[in-house]
């Protein structure tokens, strides 16, 4: 018998054992089949909330023009976020053009003309 049938009977074998046991073979490789788990996986959720709570309100701040700015909770507010600006930009090249072909893009260009005259945008 070659090596390679005895390693795939042993597996096969594994297989039927973790099966009546209910686990799954991915479960070898987690973590938390073993116990280790992550920090925050220990918390509470009423301490996870306070955590969320105490993130806000420290990056909370109010804008000249009465606007609130909050930043990102998993980033904080100090980061600079990289520029979409061409991938925006293509974004609304291709909404234009089909707005145009639905003929909407009147319609669309009159809500926004609104919005502007608003102060909303």
């Amino acid at each position: 018998m070659s090596l390679l049938v005895t390693k795939i009977g042993l597996l096969q074998r594994y297989a039927r054992v973790l099966a009546v046991h209910g686990f799954n073979i991915s479960d070898l490789w987690s973590l938390e089949a073993i116990g280790i788990l992550d920090a925050n996986q220990n918390l509470s959720n009423a301490a996870k909330e306070e955590i969320a709570r105490d993130q806000f309100l420290s990056y909370l701040t109010r804008k000249e023009n009465g606007r609130y700015c909050v930043g990102l909770p998993w980033l904080g507010s100090n980061v600079e976020l990289p520029s979409n600006y061409h991938v925006a930009e293509k974004r609304l090249f291709c909404i234009t053009r089909k707005l145009g072909s639905l003929r909407k893009y009147e319609e669309y260009d009159g809500v926004f003309n609104e919005w502007w005259g608003e102060g909303v945008i």
